[in-house]
């Protein structure tokens, strides 16, 4: 009997709400479709099945998925920084084929969607309208967001943010690795490297449960929170009841120290230690309402914490 193979699409969706200045779709993930996927939010993949031409009967690839639902993205009730929900990703392994299936999500415009448009099954982008007008002198473009990340083996997952101009030519990308054992929510805020005077009309938004070029592993979950682009305006409400918040959180030269609203002013030492656990830098500033800095120009790549008495932050330095 002669077996016909076809390629099916397996659409996997992750839905979010509206965040608070809506320049992310659903960037809260409250916004759920009636199959419990998170709205604007998906991720597809590919699977062989086949075909008897004799009986009818058909045999599929085996997947074996590492979340409590059969899909690389969806929503997390409870278990959230803010809201009821939160997007959750997980790794799935093709047991037929024996290769993994990278979990993630891509934001899209199309609510009715379960994954994002195109035909190609590696579609890592989509892109939706930007509003340029977000732009700040001092603090331009950034990506902020809340996880909790926990990784088997040496997992490293990733966000990224591109920015185009209305003929789609890039204007400016992050790529912000989210690695090591984050069971509270950490927060991200990354800035937009800008390559290009154009003014950004669209924009792709992503998270992949793999960075390029490294090996996912099932059984790492990602969970994401209250995801947004713009200016330090929306970080800051967010953030009035934290002790101290440190942006950006993927930086070249230096962080700055932003002092929460319940904290008083005055000044404050700042440890900084290295993934050893030894003190690399010392910095005691003098904290108001305005921001401070120190420049870690001269450490080395890699993923650093800030201590002050009992606050602890963290920050990668590129």
């Amino acid at each position: 009997m002669k077996k016909i193979t076809l390629t099916l699409k397996m659409f996997l969706v992750f839905v979010s709400v509206t965040n608070m200045n809506a320049q992310v779709i659903n960037g809260s993930f409250e916004n759920l479709k009636d199959n419990f996927l998170v709205s604007n939010w998906g991720k597809n993949f590919s699977y062989n099945v086949g075909i008897d031409t004799g009986t009818g009967q058909t045999t599929s690839d085996e997947i074996q998925y590492s979340g409590y639902v059969p899909s690389l993205c969806y929503s997390n009730f409870g278990n959230c920084h803010s809201g009821q929900y939160a997007m959750e990703m997980a790794n799935a392994f093709n047991v037929t084929q024996n290769e993994m299936i990278v979990g993630g999500a891509v934001l899209f415009e199309d609510v009715t969607q379960n994954f994002p448009p195109g035909g190609n099954y590696d579609i890592n982008t989509s892109f939706v309208p930007f509003n340029a007008s977000l732009f700040n002198s001092y603090y331009g473009y950034n990506l902020g967001f809340y996880y909790k990340f926990l990784p088997l083996g040496n997992d490293i997952a990733e966000a990224t943010l591109e920015l185009f101009d209305s003929e789609l030519n890039s204007v400016g990308k992050v790529s912000v690795p989210i690695s090591g054992v984050s069971s509270g929510f950490d927060y991200v805020y990354a800035p937009v490297n800008l390559t290009s005077t154009n003014t950004p009309t669209f924009m792709s938004l992503s998270f992949s449960m793999a960075k390029e070029g490294s090996t996912p592993t099932l059984g790492s979950t990602l969970i994401v929170d209250d995801v947004f682009i713009n200016n330090m305006t929306l970080g800051t409400v967010m953030n009035q009841a934290f002790q101290f918040l440190i942006y950006p959180t993927v930086a070249h030269n230096e962080i700055n120290i932003q002092k929460g609203s319940k904290v008083a002013n005055g000044k404050y030492d700042f440890n900084i230690v290295n993934a050893e656990g030894k003190i690399v830098q010392k910095a005691s500033l003098n904290l108001t309402d305005n921001d401070a800095k120190i420049d870690v120009s001269q450490l080395s790549s890699g993923m650093y914490l800030v201590k002050s008495e009992n606050f602890v932050g963290k920050f990668i330095k590129e």
